[in-house]
């Protein structure tokens, strides 16, 4: 098999550690009870979680799991090898299926006992060398050792290789090396012929990736906080560990589309979807769904297998790979369902918004938000802490470095993050930011706050479910909203400077990326599931359900105004119209603010009978959502920014002392100065945004009004 027990039963005590395992584990317990015998999320064979509507929070139920229970998830991998080898005791030694049985058993041994160890060896050096950096861990004491720190480099690339493999161009994948399997693989499909010194795709990456590693820890102060090293070496450290996992992502998925091609025997398949559809559930939800269906809880039907394809070629850049990566499977060219072309998602289509830059980074900073709470769903503070590095390094929206030849662009990537869009100069001068930093004192006030949640500085005590919704909340509100503005202003400011054919056109289609993001997928309105996105534009379709404001098309009415607030900026720029341009700049910004604003009035609803000191997590998003809107409202009217104050925010006496009305009552002293009227903000149970709105109650300030196509 090429690992031997003992070596096995070592990796298995150590793959429930790092970023992987947690994705991992995380779609383990989401997926099928054919996998784990009924034991989902929720513990008692339901559908395994949900996403509040509200807040796209994943709730389960994993601290109620029994230890025979836990113990089956995160040993997955050894109990389905486990009961493999019970059934081959079982068996008579001329039953046709025992070799097959025996060549599942080391293929599963590889794919998922070894991959995920190579895999913790990555994140544990950098776990690590994070706590060499910090001065309040006695390094002795904790058995870390500056030395050792480059060995797990080495560890990884051992475990990646394996010990019977004497040429890079091996391909016996009967070694039982991941590397080995890897370069056999590769040459059923096209790429593997173009490849140098016959290494495919994913082992080139991998070890140049391992190469980039071993540099960066070849320094033994490298970690070492006295030397001023520490930050940039966790942040290089973590920038070659994402990109390394998403490389070792490549052969699985060649595998799996192999086996189903040749209809290989339903062990092998099993075998590699069980390790790569869990994985996907960082990806679009509905996406990630399927593929649970049609290949774990059921037996595969290569009657879908063309679906299957294009369901997992539409994974593919949110797992850091590419179609180029796959390539094309020998002898199925004629297939055009069997592989994809890069090529064909560089002009990307948002809920119906056609860009014509390749905006594809820019929409993927939503996945970074959606990993996020997916590792803030765990009560595990190491999963937190990974959770942190995602919003201060970014994950998954890739700036290209310019100082790397394409050849490497893969591995030489910097990551677009929350952390640079929340201090990030383009906000300066936008639309409220005046306001906002006079009511914050503090121009970075939302970055500080994120961090300090994070470090548990502040809310330190309450629980991660409402840690998580506070920092989501803030990405939505202060860091998303303010960047859109700024690339609004990048756009006007490109068109009145005459760059409108390349400049102003990019910011007008990054605006889009910024408000829609990846995960809504390409169909007018968005994912047909509300709960997939993850910014602006998710929160509007969700808000307009609960207040009855969606349109024929079944998505939210702002968000058709904003989609024609898109198409007709787009074409002013292309007409070189700078003048409107500015109008459909400050009136998009307003009608972005409409589902906040609903948002507001849905708290004001939940937490009119709740007690100031109550920690529900409900209490937290009002004040999250009021604080953003409060500088706003000050614009226009004190006195509504004091309706959302006195009753939305913690002030030892009742939440909500003057009703939830009175706090949608709020917005009509300014809704002409957004030249949005009530009617966009609808009703919900028994407040009606429009109940108490009397035309002469102020004079028009000459704001425009929402397009008239929209009612």
């Amino acid at each position: 098999m090429g690992t031997s027990a003992s070596a096995t039963a070592d990796m298995r005590k150590n793959t429930n550690n790092g970023l992987t395992f947690a994705f991992q584990m995380y779609g383990m317990t989401m997926a099928s009870s054919s996998i784990f015998g009924g034991i989902t999320l929720d513990g008692n064979g339901g559908n395994g979680g949900n996403k509040d509507s509200s807040t796209g929070a994943i709730k389960h139920n994993f601290d109620s799991f029994t230890t025979e229970e836990r113990e089956r998830l995160i040993n997955f991998a050894h109990t389905d090898i486990s009961s493999s080898f019970d059934y081959l005791l079982r068996v008579n030694d001329n039953d046709e299926t025992k070799s097959t049985t025996c060549n599942a058993i080391a293929t599963a041994a590889m794919w998922q006992i070894t991959y995920l160890h190579a895999s913790s060896e990555l994140w544990n050096a950098m776990h690590e060398c994070t706590i060499m950096a910090d001065p309040n861990y006695n390094n002795a004491a904790a058995g870390i050792d500056s030395h050792d720190l480059n060995s797990k480099a080495d560890e990884f690339i051992a475990h990646w290789i394996g010990g019977n493999v004497n040429d890079l161009s091996s391909h016996d994948d009967r070694n039982g090396s991941l590397f080995s399997s890897s370069n056999a693989i590769a040459l059923k499909f096209d790429k593997a012929s173009q490849e140098v010194h016959g290494l495919s795709i994913a082992n080139r990456l991998v070890v140049s990736g391992y190469e980039t590693l071993s540099s960066i820890l070849s320094d033994d102060t490298a970690c070492d906080e006295d030397s001023g090293k520490a930050v940039a070496t966790v942040e290089s450290m973590w920038r070659t560990n994402v990109q390394l996992t998403s490389s070792m992502m490549i052969p699985l998925i060649q595998h799996l589309i192999i086996a189903m091609l040749e209809n290989q025997d339903q062990l092998f398949i099993d075998v590699y979807a069980k390790m790569v559809v869990p994985q996907l559930a960082v990806c679009r939800h509905s996406n990630y769904v399927y593929l649970t269906e049609v290949l774990l809880d059921n037996v595969y039907d290569e009657t879908k297998l063309h679906k299957i394809m294009t369901v997992l070629q539409d994974s593919y850049g949110c797992l850091g790979i590419t179609c180029e990566d796959i390539g094309k499977p020998q002898g199925y060219y004629g297939d055009s369902y069997l592989f994809c072309s890069d090529e064909d998602y560089a002009e990307p289509v948002l809920a119906g918004y056609v860009a014509t830059a390749d905006v594809r980074e820019q929409a993927k900073i939503d996945l970074d938000i959606h990993h996020m709470k997916i590792l803030m769903s765990f009560e595990n503070e190491h999963y937190w802490t990974m959770a942190k590095y995602i919003y201060m390094y970014g994950k998954n929206s890739k700036q290209k470095d310019p100082n790397f030849d394409d050849d490497f662009e893969q591995l030489f990537t910097n990551f677009r993050s929350l952390h640079s869009l929340a201090r990030s100069d383009l906000r300066q001068g936008t639309l409220f930011y005046n306001e906002i930093v006079s009511y914050t004192d503090n121009p970075y006030y939302a970055d500080y706050y994120i961090m300090d949640v994070f470090n548990k500085d502040r809310h330190g005590s309450v629980s991660a479910e409402v840690r998580s919704a506070i920092i989501s909340n803030m990405i939505l509100t202060q860091v998303i909203y303010s960047y859109v503005l700024g690339e609004l202003n990048d756009a006007l400011e490109h068109c009145n400077t005459g760059k409108r054919s390349k400049e102003s056109s990019e910011a007008w289609d990054e605006v889009a990326a910024y408000i829609i993001g990846s995960l809504e997928g390409s169909e007018l309105g968005g994912a047909d599931d509300f709960s997939e996105g993850e910014l602006l534009w998710s929160l509007g379709n969700k808000r307009g359900v609960e207040f009855n404001r969606v349109n024929d098309d079944g998505y939210a009415i702002v968000n058709s105004a904003v989609m024609n607030y898109l198409l007709s900026g787009k074409g002013q720029i292309e007409h070189d119209n700078c003048d409107n341009l500015e109008r459909t700049t400050k009136n998009l910004s307003h009608m972005l603010l409409i589902p906040a604003i609903q948002t507001v009035v849905k708290y004001a609803l939940s937490n009119q009978f709740l007690p100031f000191s109550s920690d529900d997590v409900d209490i937290y998003n009002g004040e999250i959502f009021a604080k953003f809107l409060i500088p706003i409202y000050g614009k226009y009217s004190q006195g509504s920014a004091k309706t959302l104050q006195n009753n939305m925010i913690r002030n030892f006496q009742s939440l909500v002392g003057d009703g939830p009305q009175a706090v949608a009552d709020a917005y009509l002293d300014i809704a002409d100065d957004f030249g949005i009227q009530c009617e966009f903000i609808g009703k919900s149970f028994e407040v009606n945004a429009c109940l108490n709105y009397k035309p002469e109650l102020k004079s028009s300030s000459g704001a425009s009004t929402a397009p008239s196509s929209i009612w």
